[in-house]
C-alpha cells in the first residue's frame, strides 16, 4: 500500500536550499566592533556616527544621488574607523597598522586583502566627487564587480555592499582568532 500511495502522491518541486543569513553591512561594522573591543581591552574601532548616514548603509539605492549618497555614508565611516587607534592617517591606514601588529603574518594575506577592498570602496567616492580622481573610482567599481559605465545603480550598490561587508567579516575573523588563539 505504502508503495502504491507513494507512487500517486504529488511531489512538488524540492524546496530551495536554505540560503546563509549574512549580515548587512551596518551589522557587520557593529559586529567586527564588538569583537574588536572584546580583543583590545574594550577599544572603540567605531566612534559616534550619526544615525543618519548608518541608514544609508543598508538602504536601497534606485538613482545616481543614492548611490552616491551611499558610498559617502560607508565612506565617512571608514575615513572615522579607530578613532583610538594610535598614529595619524585616516581610519583604514590605522586600521591596518594595527592589523599589521597583531595578526599573524600566514593570516595577514587576508586581512590585507579585506582592507584593500575596503579602500576601493572608499575610492569610488573619491571618483565621483574629484575630477582627475574618476579613472582611480572606475577602477575600484570594477575591483568590487560593478560594470563600469554603471547601468544599474542598486545592482551597484548591492555589489559594494556585498563586498564591503564580506571584508569586514574576514578582518572580524582575524581579530576573533587571535581572541580565541585560532588560525584562520
Amino acid at each position: 500500500m505504502e508503495r502504491v500511495e507513494s507512487f500517486l502522491r504529488v511531489h512538488g518541486p524540492e524546496p530551495p536550499p536554505r540560503q546563509p543569513q549574512f549580515f548587512s553591512l551596518l551589522a557587520a561594522f557593529e559586529y567586527l566592533d564588538v569583537v574588536w573591543q572584546l580583543r583590545f581591552s574594550g577599544e572603540r574601532l567605531i566612534g559616534a556616527t550619526p544615525p543618519t548616514q548608518l541608514v544609508l548603509l543598508d538602504g536601497d539605492c534606485v538613482s545616481q544621488q543614492d548611490f552616491l549618497r551611499s558610498v559617502a555614508a560607508l565612506s565617512d565611516l571608514l575615513d572615522a574607523l579607530g578613532p583610538q587607534l594610535p598614529g595619524d592617517g585616516l581610519g583604514l591606514t590605522r586600521l591596518e597598522r594595527r592589523l599589521a601588529e597583531v595578526v599573524p603574518h600566514e593570516a595577514r594575506a587576508a586581512a590585507d586583502s579585506a582592507v584593500e577592498t575596503l579602500r576601493s570602496a572608499r575610492d569610488i567616492r573619491h571618483g565621483q566627487l574629484h575630477t582627475g580622481a574618476q579613472s582611480k573610482g572606475a577602477r575600484a567599481l570594477l575591483r568590487l564587480g560593478v560594470t563600469y559605465p554603471v547601468d544599474s545603480w542598486q545592482s551597484a550598490w548591492v555589489a559594494v555592499r556585498r563586498a564591503a561587508t564580506d571584508a569586514l567579516e574576514v578582518i572580524r575573523n582575524e581579530v576573533y582568532a587571535l581572541q580565541s588563539g585560532t588560525s584562520h
